[in-house]
């Protein structure tokens, strides 16, 4: 994983948790001991699509952007399980900071999206992931990809147990 991704882009809205080098290098350290993957990048098209692979259209689902910090706090988490992460109850505000860091560059008007079973409309990643379609080679892999108007954006955690 590359935490010396690009932070900030110059004509991005800014926000008050705007990430700087800094901030952006240890909100992405909360993967560093997982099989992920973490980008950003240019949104080069109007429509988002041809920026990602065509065949993950249809293993993606749209989450609201209330779910997003949980789960990317559960990509962080060992087996991707918030109750099996040692020590969570000490570590969870950290995490959510690190986790609103990350959405931070993600302004209002954006799009969510995960390859996770979850039920309803709202779901909560602190509970039990039932499943997931895979993008990968391993049984279990679960991401995240947040769409604005000028970046796309790809947070993705791997289970290669």
């Amino acid at each position: 994983m590359d935490s010396e991704s690009e932070p900030a882009r110059q004509g991005r809205p800014q926000t008050h948790l705007d990430a700087n080098a800094d901030t952006w290098a240890a909100a992405v350290d909360m993967y560093r001991n997982r099989y992920s993957f973490l980008a950003v990048g240019p949104r080069l098209h109007e429509d988002w699509l041809p920026d990602v692979a065509a065949e993950w259209r249809s293993r993606l689902f749209e989450i609201p952007r209330s779910a997003v910090v949980r789960l990317l706090v559960m990509l962080a988490t060992d087996g991707m399980e918030v109750s099996r992460q040692y020590g969570f109850t000490d570590r969870r505000m950290g995490m959510e900071e690190h986790a609103q860091v990350i959405l931070s560059r993600f302004p209002e008007g954006s799009q969510f999206f995960t390859n996770t079973r979850h039920y309803g409309a709202h779901p909560d990643f602190y509970e039990k992931v039932t499943g997931c379609w895979p993008m990968s080679q391993y049984a279990w892999d679960f991401g995240l990809l947040a769409v604005s108007r000028a970046e796309v954006g790809l947070i993705w955690s791997f289970d290669a147990s």
